[in-house]
This record gives structure tokens, C-alpha cells and sequence, in this order.
């Protein structure tokens, strides 16, 4: 890397304090990734853009912080069972969250964000719905507040639904809203599962 290109990825003024600044752009990254939805395309987009402001920055300060190739355990356990399913997915993704928050180095988000991903990967694979079943669009980037939806889904239990399975052959017991999280969460797996 030039010292042009590093200005590029890492710009400052000669007097700003480099470690400061990487400190808050770091921030910034993490502060986007609890914001966003997870989705894969835009996490790994901005991953690039923060591996190249980290080089930049390793090139300026003389400070080279090794990658971590700590392997990621993809091994994340989803049940049939709609309730047991989201709330593993909630307990999961507030592990990851904190992780997230306590990260102070690009390679260490990266870590966290590759696990991230692969929670969510996992989090997609049942939530499934016959697509004729569907009556309006829905917005995948908005996602439904997890306490409506764990009411949605003990509402779904009181009436003799309980697993993924249910949720297509109960339609007429099946509230709105977790047909309608069906559908968004099947759309993510697809988008991703294409791009």
C-alpha cells in the first residue's frame, strides 16, 4: 500500500491523534453493525471498506495487528419448534451484540460479524411460507420488533400451533404477523442465498 492510498482508506490531518481516530472510526463500525439488519452483502461490503481503513491505519501508525483466524464455531442448533427457534436465535444474537460492543480492533468485528451472519443463515432456514399464501409485499429490511413477534408466537402456541411445519398447515390459526415474519425471513434467505 502507498502512502496515497493509505490517505485514501485512513484519511487525517498531520496533527490528529491516529490512535484516537481509529478508535472512533471503529466505534462508527460497530454502531452501524447494532443499527443494521444483518444483512450479508451490506455487512460484507462495509467488512471491506473497515479491513481497508485498518490496513491504512496499520500503514500510518507502524502498529500491525495480526488478523485473527480464530474459526467460528457454524454450528448453531435451530429446532422445529417456532418458540424454541427464536428465542435461541434472541439469547444468540445478544451474545453477539455484546461482542460486538466489547470489539476494539477491525479484525476482532470481523470476527463477530462473520458469526453474525452465520446465526442469521441458520436463523432463515425454517422460517419458510407458501409463497400463495402471501397477500401483500413485504419490506425485508424491516424487522418486526422481537417482543410482537414472541407474542405472535405464543398467541400461534394457545391455538395448537408450535413448529414451522404448523405455520403453513394451520393457516387459518396463524397470526398475520408471524406469516408475515414467515415471508420476510424466506426473502432473506433467498436474497442471500442469490447475491
Amino acid at each position: 500500500m502507498t502512502k496515497e492510498e493509505a490517505f485514501l482508506f485512513f484519511p487525517h490531518a498531520e496533527d490528529d491523534d491516529i490512535g484516537d481516530l481509529y478508535e472512533q472510526r471503529v466505534f462508527e463500525y460497530k454502531q452501524f453493525f447494532l443499527s443494521s439488519p444483518p444483512f450479508r452483502k451490506v455487512f460484507l461490503a462495509k467488512e471491506k471498506k473497515m479491513k481497508q481503513m485498518h490496513a491504512a491505519y496499520s500503514f500510518f501508525s507502524g502498529q500491525h495487528v495480526l488478523e485473527q483466524t480464530k474459526s467460528i464455531d457454524a454450528s448453531y442448533s435451530i429446532s422445529d419448534s417456532i418458540l424454541e427457534t427464536f428465542n435461541y436465535y434472541q439469547q444468540n444474537l445478544n451474545l453477539l451484540k455484546n461482542k460486538i460492543s466489547q470489539s476494539t480492533t477491525v479484525p476482532e468485528l470481523c470476527s463477530v460479524i462473520h458469526e453474525l451472519l452465520q446465526l442469521r443463515s441458520s436463523y432463515y432456514q425454517n422460517w419458510t411460507i407458501e409463497e400463495n399464501f402471501i397477500e401483500k409485499e413485504i419490506a425485508i429490511s424491516k424487522e418486526i420488533d422481537p417482543m410482537e413477534l414472541l407474542v405472535a408466537i405464543q398467541e400461534f402456541n394457545k391455538l395448537g400451533g408450535f413448529t414451522f411445519d404448523d405455520l403453513n398447515s394451520k393457516r387459518n390459526i396463524s397470526p398475520i404477523l408471524l406469516i408475515n415474519e414467515a415471508k420476510r425471513l424466506s426473502l432473506c434467505r433467498k436474497l442471500e442465498n442469490n447475491g
